[in-house]
């Protein structure tokens, strides 16, 4: 069963599970750049991030998604 879908450029969560990125909330869309950019959506925080780092080679689960969700929760 597909937990993320694709279409008009990002992904969009719809459901959650722990085989990509168990950080994601249900709704959120954002995709994946060169180089380890990444931007993400969540209509349901009313939160837009973009994030920059290195990360060689490519790790989607750098932890930072975690922290800031975290952080906005508090």
């Amino acid at each position: 069963m597909t937990r993320t879908g694709f279409g008009l450029g990002f992904y969009v969560r719809s459901k959650i599970d722990d085989t990509w990125d168990a950080d994601a909330h249900v709704g959120e869309y954002g995709w994946a750049g060169s180089d380890c950019t990444f931007y993400w959506v969540s209509p349901a925080d009313n939160l837009i991030v973009i994030t920059l780092q290195q990360s060689v080679p490519f790790e989607w689960d750098f932890g930072v998604k975690k922290l800031i969700y975290d952080a906005v929760k508090k």
